[in-house]
């Protein structure tokens, strides 16, 4: 029987870090996204903010198939609302809003393949 195959969009650190290693450490095939340049071939560098979605569809094309999507990646402003610029809420909103939704319609294809066929979104208050 063939592992099943998980990603994680935002594994860079926090919660979503650790998602993608205890999946690894529970026998998942697991990938993760950075923000940052890649160090491995189990990580896939995704900017949730770009408008086209061109990092999450090129993480997408290399996975035929899979079994769990977590999208974890989100930013925070420490800033008082009054105080965040409108280029800056945009960022936020194309991050938590926006990249979330884009990363599912990415890998829809790959997950119709799979198994499990799960989608898991976490969010919270606070962001890192």
């Amino acid at each position: 029987m063939s592992q099943p195959k998980a990603i994680v969009i935002g594994a860079s650190r926090g919660i979503g870090q650790g998602l993608f290693k205890k999946l690894a450490s529970e026998g998942y095939d697991a990938y993760g996204t950075i923000r940052s340049e890649p160090t491995d071939d189990h990580t896939f560098q995704v900017d949730l903010n770009d408008s086209d979605a061109a990092s999450v569809k090129k993480a997408a094309s290399n996975l035929d198939s899979l079994d769990l999507l977590i999208v974890s990646g989100a930013i925070a402003h420490e800033a008082p609302y009054t105080d965040i610029s409108p280029d800056e809420h945009r960022a936020f909103y194309n991050t938590n809003v926006i990249g979330p939704l884009a990363a599912s319609q990415a890998f829809l294809p790959a997950l119709k393949k799979g198994k499990q066929k799960t989608i898991v979104i976490i969010s919270s208050l606070v962001g890192s």
